[in-house]
């Protein structure tokens, strides 16, 4: 009886359940016969050696490690940590392995009730992954989180959002543009519209990307696919005026290399100025539909732009001219011969 009560009183001065459970393990670890005895589970004492339990870290925890080791942009750091912070709040999950179906689509459907655009939804969606991916890369509760990054793949973006129409740019609208476009400006346009690149691209393209009259790199969304071009005269040309202070083709006005904001700011300028209502994604998609609709095979196509050809890309690398059909074509749409 005095035993009993010994017990009652250990129990009642556990003020954690995660403190109960931790002496509990440890007690059928250490005396599992007897536990087996006095439970009646004869099975207990056949249990294997326990594994030690993954240490699951707070979302403050993964927070703390988030701001001291992701190393890319601040901007990007930044918004990773606020979509899954969105997630968090819109969802009430305290812990990652609060993170269940259920809770994903329920999350996804109130995404889908902001009408938000299809790539609006899908950025949102991958910087989620993202952050929760990075811990895995560092090795932190790395069951737990593949297990949730599973469950994050239901967050896709609503069909009805998704635009597969491109709006490609008129050639009468390209020429204005390109008519009032002077220095950095028009080699920049010029590399969109004859690599079929967006902005964000562009801006990061280097001078060792340039080879023999070529343009070699990767998709910057990636990294990993390789994309080709083969550079008009007029590209050349413009690029030859570009005044070289880094590695980078373009730079800002404080010698830095030219970011996204200050690229948006630099096009709309050019195109108030050109008096066109264009936006520079036109470019890209009046590049690639000036390609497709000359009939230029699709593997062709799909190096321009930097999607899986199923061409070896150490073959693409030593014969980039192969592409030469599809920055032709769209040469011809949007300077005429």
């Amino acid at each position: 009886m005095e035993l009993i009560d010994n017990r009652l009183e250990f129990y009642n001065s556990l003020t954690q359940e995660s403190a109960f459970f931790a002496w509990l393990r440890r007690l059928i670890l250490e005396k599992r016969h007897w536990v087996a005895q006095q439970t009646g589970i004869a099975s207990l004492t056949r249990l294997p050696e326990l594994p030690e339990l993954e240490k699951i870290p707070t979302l403050a925890g993964l927070g703390d490690i988030w701001e001291e080791h992701f190393r890319s942009s601040p901007e990007q750091k930044r918004k990773c940590r606020a979509a899954f912070e969105d997630f968090t709040r819109t969802t009430s999950v305290a812990s990652i392995d609060d993170i269940k179906p259920d809770v994903v689509v329920k999350y996804r459907d109130v995404v889908y009730g902001r009408n938000l655009s299809g790539k609006t939804q899908s950025n949102l969606f991958t910087r989620i992954r993202r952050y929760l991916a990075f811990f895995r890369e560092r090795a932190v509760a790395m069951e737990a989180i593949s297990r949730s990054l599973g469950y994050l793949a239901l967050l896709t973006p609503n069909e009805s959002t998704v635009s597969l129409d491109p709006r490609p740019i008129e050639p009468a609208e390209w020429q204005k543009l390109l008519a009032v476009a002077r220095g950095d400006g028009q080699a920049m346009v010029l590399l969109m519209l004859n690599c079929a690149m967006y902005l964000q691209e562009v801006i990061k393209l280097q001078w060792s990307d340039i080879h023999n009259g070529c343009l070699v790199t990767h998709r910057a969304k990636t990294g990993k696919c390789v994309r080709v071009a083969v550079l008009w005269k007029e590209t050349l040309t413009a690029l030859e005026k570009i005044n070289r202070r880094g590695s980078y083709l373009f730079y800002n006005y404080a010698g830095a290399p030219l970011g996204i904001k200050g690229a948006e700011k630099r096009f709309r300028d050019l195109r108030d100025e050109a008096k066109v209502a264009v936006t520079s994604s036109q470019l890209r998609d009046g590049a690639y539909t000036a390609a497709v609709e000359a009939n230029v095979t699709a593997s062709l196509c799909q190096l321009l732009v930097g999607h899986r050809s199923g061409i070896a890309d150490h073959y693409v690398k030593r014969k980039p001219e192969m592409v030469a059909p599809a920055c032709e074509a769209i040469h011809r749409a949007y300077f005429g011969g």
